[in-house]
């Protein structure tokens, strides 16, 4: 299959997905059981929601909105599916198979209904003048049959399918035929708990995916890049379900992973239960570009290291050292860490190489990006750290030097590591002025409380403020894609409590514009992207 071709065939796919996602309302279908067991993924736009939150028809089709997205040919086809026939008060579901003991089975497929199916096969046979359908009936189903896909419509209840292997026509409709008979008794939403449970929550778009699939597929593609072999785990009876809702001025996602019992009980012994924001809430950091915090169990660390055999050897080496035991060493932490980063600034630095004609040394500058960092370890022991501490800065191979109460040292040219131990927490940071604070106590200079409770409860957490990009500089954001101005306040991600086998998280894309739906604020800033012919250099 040509690459354009497949291009061709995708988006027509996306069309359909594009126009159902913008425009649709309805209720539960009750073709929702065409979807078959054996399906590896479903993508479930919940148009009810969709359409009281975005753009009407107009807005979508002939606004300016709709216009700034794709080329003649995208745009040709696009403004076509509005008058397709096609039922924009039901929902749609993009479903697909990554089959790895038939290849010919993996297929990609747009179910949806039909208001009009005489319009619906006009449309089909016009929508492509190079590869045209042909258009056929058997046993009372309609099909239209492409070099491409192949799409079949019933009961005015419609299915379009493409085949990822390699197409071939009388495979892709077999295939197309078994979905349209799929048994009630042999649907996705008959035989999985997990995505019938997720029918029933509320959602803009919601996402199943069945990880054993994705499992396989990963053991396969390891045959060809070894390092995927990393992610070969136990995924049987294994799925991620995931809601996607947008309101005004923000965007909520929330996941959860369904997992074996044994993944989850690791995860139980992992993870801190009642993570506190403390941590969070004393980085002397007023506005960070970012911050990041964890709660680890620390008697599940030592179990882990005595579980690799080497326990006894760092034992040896930590009382050496340090004058502690390895397990004395673990206990002074409580688990809980917290990092930020205040800003990125470029810097210049000295490259040696040797010149392979004289064999001399020759140096060159180049620019390099340094991030400003705190990063604070909960402390149970303050005591044992300070003999740490201690012991790090004496002898002969001393590690630090110990200045008014900080211990200091050097890891580049222009840069120095700073240590400091106060209040049952250790901070360590590479910026003078977050050193400054911490030992002046300046409270001005702390997260906001209500920014930091986020990490309350939550083993793992992470907040972005995309309004400090003023704090990185443009040269770095051009290099990545990253636009000098967006429509973003910031991102965050949270982790919810543990329970009934399932880890969750939650995250949150909050926009500036608090009055309009955060669906239309990203289609706009998409618009204003795609004009721009600026591109990442990392993708030049």
């Amino acid at each position: 299959m040509k690459k354009r071709n497949i291009l061709q065939a995708f988006g027509f796919l996306l069309c359909l997905i594009f126009a159902f996602l913008y425009i649709s309302c309805g209720k539960s279908p009750r073709y929702l059981k065409l979807i078959p067991a054996d399906a590896s993924f479903v993508i479930a736009i919940n148009t009810t929601n969709i359409a009281t939150k975005v753009v009407s028809w107009t807005d979508l089709f002939n606004s300016d909105l709709f216009k700034g997205f794709g080329n003649g040919e995208a745009k040709d086809k696009s403004s076509k599916v509005k008058d397709a026939g096609i039922d924009f008060l039901q929902t749609a579901y993009l479903f697909g198979n990554a089959n790895m003991s038939d290849k010919s089975k993996n297929y990609v497929a747009v179910l949806f209904q039909l208001s009009d199916e005489a319009k619906f096969e006009q449309f089909a046979k016009n929508l492509d003048n190079k590869n045209s359908f042909r258009i056929e009936t058997n046993e009372g189903v309609k099909y239209a049959i492409s070099k491409e896909i192949v799409a079949s419509w019933k009961d005015k209840t419609a299915i379009i399918l493409s085949n990822l292997k390699k197409f071939n026509e009388e495979q892709s409709v077999a295939l197309l035929k078994a979905l349209r008979n799929t048994e009630e008794k042999n649907s996705l939403v008959n035989q999985n708990k997990q995505f019938a449970d997720l029918q029933k929550e509320s959602y803009d778009i919601s996402f199943w995916l069945n990880l054993s699939d994705f499992n396989k597929l990963l053991k396969e593609g390891s045959r060809e890049v070894p390092a995927l072999g990393i992610f070969d785990l136990n995924m049987n009876n294994s799925y991620i379900t995931s809601t996607l809702n947008f309101e005004k001025g923000k965007v909520i996602a929330r996941t959860q992973y369904h997992c074996p019992a044994e993944i989850y009980q690791e995860m139980e012994k992992l993870f801190k239960k009642d993570m506190s924001a403390t941590l969070i809430e004393n980085l002397p950091v007023a506005k960070p570009l970012f911050w990041v915090s964890a709660g680890l169990d620390m008697k599940y660390i030592k179990e882990g290291l005595k579980s690799t055999g080497f326990d006894n050897m760092i034992d040896k080496q930590a009382n050496t050292m340090l004058g502690l035991s390895l397990a004395q060493v673990l206990d002074i932490f409580t688990g809980e860490i917290a990092l930020a980063g205040k800003e990125i600034k470029m810097g210049e630095e000295t490259v040696s190489t040797i010149n392979p004609e004289t064999g001399e040394m020759d140096g060159y500058t180049v620019k390099k990006p340094t991030m400003n960092i705190v990063l604070a370890l909960g402390v149970r022991n303050s005591k044992n750290i300070e003999k740490i501490l201690k012991e790090l800065s004496q002898g002969d191979m001393r590690l630090f030097q110990k200045r008014e109460g900080v211990y200091v040292t050097p890891i580049s040219a222009n840069q120095n590591l700073y240590v400091i131990s106060k209040d049952k927490v250790v901070y360590l940071t590479n910026e003078e002025s977050i050193k400054n604070s911490i030992q002046k106590d300046d409270k001005k200079e702390r997260i906001d409380t209500k920014i930091a409770a986020l990490a309350k409860n939550s083993y793992f957490a992470w907040w972005i403020d995309m309004q400090e990009q003023n704090k990185v500089p443009n040269e770095l954001l051009d290099e990545y894609g990253i636009p000098q101005t967006n429509p973003i306040e910031s991102i965050g991600l949270i982790s919810k409590p543990l329970k009934n086998n399932i880890i969750a998280f939650e995250g949150t894309l909050t926009l500036k514009n608090k009055s309009q739906n955060s669906l239309r604020t990203l289609l706009e800033f998409s618009k204003t992207l795609s004009k721009t012919d600026k591109k990442p250099k990392v993708l030049q």
